[in-house]
C-alpha cells in the first residue's frame, strides 16, 4: 500500500527530447526504472518551447543557457519545486497509495503514517466489535 516507487518531477510542459546519462531518444516515462535510489541523478529534457530543465526527484532545475542539452552541466540554473506532480516507474507497482496521492518529498510523513493509522484501526475494530459481540 504504502511502496514508493522511483520517481522524478514532471516538467512544466511538453517534451520534445530526453537525455539520460548522455544517452537520448529515451521516453521520460521510461527513464525512471533506470533512476536509483541512492544516487542524485536526474533527466535533461528539452521542452517542445526550446527551455531545458533537469528533473530530480524532488525538485527541477531550469538551465539559463539553452544551446547546451549534454547531461554534464556546469553553467546557470535555476531551482524550482516539482509543482505538476511527479512521473513514476510503473514496470513493478501501477498504481499505489503513495502515488495516487503523491506522497513523495516534502509529503513523504504522510505515506509512513498510513500502515500504523492502518494497524490502529485493526486494533480499534477488533476492541470494540469484540466487545459488541460477545453482548
Amino acid at each position: 500500500m504504502g511502496v514508493t516507487p522511483r520517481h522524478v518531477c514532471r516538467p512544466p510542459g511538453n517534451v520534445s527530447q530526453v537525455v539520460f546519462h548522455n544517452h537520448s531518444n529515451w521516453s521520460l516515462e521510461d527513464t525512471g526504472a533506470l533512476l536509483s535510489s541512492g544516487q542524485k541523478d536526474y533527466v535533461t529534457v528539452q521542452l517542445q518551447n526550446g527551455e531545458i530543465w533537469e528533473l530530480s526527484r524532488c525538485s527541477r532545475n531550469k538551465r539559463e543557457n539553452t544551446s547546451s542539452l549534454g547531461y554534464e552541466y556546469t553553467g546557470s540554473k535555476k531551482e524550482f519545486p516539482c509543482v505538476d506532480g511527479y512521473i513514476y516507474d510503473q514496470n513493478t507497482w501501477k498504481s499505489t497509495a503513495v502515488t495516487q496521492w503523491n506522497l513523495v518529498c516534502d509529503r513523504k510523513w504522510l505515506a509512513m503514517l498510513i500502515q500504523p493509522l492502518f494497524m490502529f484501526g485493526v486494533l480499534l475494530g477488533s476492541v470494540t466489535f469484540g466487545y459488541f459481540s460477545d453482548r
